[in-house]
């Protein structure tokens, strides 16, 4: 057993950071502040700052809209496909300024399939008896300022009956927004085997293209086979940024 033993510190200085404010959308920028201040007073100045910043995926559900899936709708009995999972990792070396403050720029670059994304901004400050305290900041980015939720009365049908969805366009703060294409794909998920490994593919495409409207609208699809039944919604807003969900 190999044992360390370090001589107690006490901390001399603290460490915050901030985020400027959201929502945050694809195409846009964000600000992150670290600011590192003495308990006795006055800023921490020409510090050496180690930024870590991190991208994961997200999820977004608008307020009051509990109702429908966003998303990839994963059920209670599968694992999300990607969770616990980090999908890039940046990091930034520099110093404090006078006042004890340094500021990052984040440029939002979107995600293929287009999805909600976690970033987390951390910052490491150490002082000059190399005394080191971390912060950090978490924040949302949307892929669109739309979002479309499905909904259906039954996740399990009869082969042959038909499988209505219903679905609402509505911004970040829940509010239906109308006038916007909407184009739904449904599929039926088979499994093939191709050179010696069994792989999933999507059959039978079923189209449908809606109008939003202030009320959720709707679309059916076939049922000619048993199995199962992806369904993909997208929307794009006013600037071409797409947004998706898929039951």
């Amino acid at each position: 057993h190999a044992l360390q033993v370090q001589e107690f510190r006490r901390p001399e200085f603290e460490v915050t950071t901030r985020a400027s404010e959201g929502p945050h959308v694809v195409g846009g920028h964000v600000t992150v502040e670290v600011a590192a201040s003495y308990f006795a007073g006055g800023g921490l100045p020409n510090a050496d700052v180690t930024w870590r910043v991190s991208s994961s995926p997200g999820s977004f559900t608008p307020p009051n809209r509990g109702e429908y899936s966003f998303g990839t709708w994963v059920p209670w009995w599968e694992r999300p496909e990607h969770a616990g999972e980090t999908w890039r990792t940046e990091t930034l070396e520099a110093t404090t300024d006078s006042a004890g403050t340094h500021h990052l720029r984040i440029d939002l670059d979107g995600v293929t399939p287009p999805r909600p994304v976690n970033l987390h901004a951390e910052a490491t400050v150490m002082d000059v008896n190399r005394q080191a305290w971390t912060s950090a900041s978490d924040l949302l980015v949307h892929p669109s300022t739309l979002a479309i939720g499905l909904k259906t009365d039954r996740y399990f049908v009869q082969r042959g009956d038909p499988l209505p969805v219903d679905l609402i366009v509505v911004d970040l703060d829940g509010r239906a927004v109308p006038g916007h294409t909407v184009r739904m794909t449904a599929e039926r998920l088979d499994w093939n085997r191709e050179r010696g490994t069994w792989a999933e593919r999507a059959i039978e495409p079923q189209d449908c293209t809606v109008t939003s409207a202030a009320e959720p609208s709707r679309c059916s699809f076939r049922t000619l086979e048993g199995g199962t039944y992806r369904i993909t919604a997208t929307v794009t807003d006013s600037t071409g940024r797409p947004n998706r969900t898929q039951i």
